[in-house]
Order: C-alpha cells, then structure tokens, then sequence
C-alpha cells in the first residue's frame, strides 16, 4: 500500500468486490436470523452446531462468550427444539449438543435458496477458475483470522460448513 494515502486502501475490483460479498454475508446473516427466529449468537451457535456435536464449554469458546451466556443461548436453543443436550457416549459425565432433526430441517430450509445459488455460480466456473478463486479465499480468511487472532479470539473450525450430504438430501425447488 505504499502509496496509498493515509485512511484509504488501494480499491482494486477484487477488493471492492470482497467487500460487497463480506457485506452482504452480514446482512444474509440478520436476515436468516431474523427468519428463523434466533439471534445473531443462537445462529451462529446453530451453525456451528450443524457440522458436528460439541460440549457446552466447545460452544462457548465458539462464541467467544462466557459459559454461563452459552447456557443461557443453549437453552434458548433447546427450548425452540433445535438443539437437545444427551450424554457424551465417550465420557457419561460430560453432556453433549447436537442439533435435532427438526431443527436440522429448518435450519436448512433457511439456507438452501442461499447454497443453491451459491452452487451455481461455483458450476459456471472451470477447474482452473476454481482453484484460482478457493486460493484467492483461503489467502483471505488467512487474513480476516490474523485480525481476529491479534483480539485474543480463537479460531472456530469453518463455522457454518455444511456437511454435502445436507446439500445432496435437501429437497429441491423447481423453478418455473
């Protein structure tokens, strides 16, 4: 940035186009909240939670909450029928969080428009195009995690990854 002056950033189409997906990912994100009804916190609690099973305190330093507010967001959870809480089949002592099926099928039902659109952009790419452009994101979420890491905030494992065979099992909407 060598000479860009001082408060500004050099505005390549890239970078400008990154900054309008960053955007507009915040403003799916309220909305998809909005629509499910959660929180911003119970959401992403919900996306994490889509991926794999996780202990109370896992969710917490998830959230970068405290673990008494993760409770407080797990049993929001629990009460909408989301989430339900069972025993660790590895360790009886320690309690687990998986999402219920129900809760499973609403979630996606939120994201699918969303994947689905997503994918198809991802298809008109070429092999090439594809590999240019994962490398071009993983280099990016580098960089927004070395912001966050510099805050003391842990790194979550790809928050919000959504296991394919969700993708491959959800029903499909036909457009006329």
């Amino acid at each position: 940035m060598g000479d860009t002056p001082p408060g500004e950033w050099p505005a390549s189409r890239s970078l400008v186009a990154l900054r309008a997906a960053l955007d507009e990912g915040a403003r799916v994100r309220r909305a998809l909240s909005r629509r499910a009804g959660l929180s911003d916190t119970e959401l992403l609690a919900v996306q994490h939670l889509m991926g794999e099973t996780l202990g109370p305190g896992d969710v917490a330093r998830r959230l970068g909450v405290t673990p008494s507010a993760a409770t407080g967001v797990v049993d929001r959870l629990v009460g909408h029928g989301h989430v339900e809480r069972g025993a660790d089949p590895d360790d009886r002592r320690r309690s687990v969080l998986r999402m219920t099926d129900p809760g499973r099928a609403e979630v996606m039902g939120h994201l699918m428009p969303m994947l689905r659109a997503l994918h198809a952009v991802d298809s008109d790419l070429d092999e090439h195009e594809r590999a240019v452009v994962a490398a071009y994101l993983e280099r990016v979420a580098a960089s927004l995690g070395a912001v966050a890491d510099d805050d003391g905030e842990p790194a979550p494992p790809h928050a919000g990854t959504v296991p394919a065979s969700d993708l491959d099992s959800a029903p499909h909407r036909e457009d006329s």
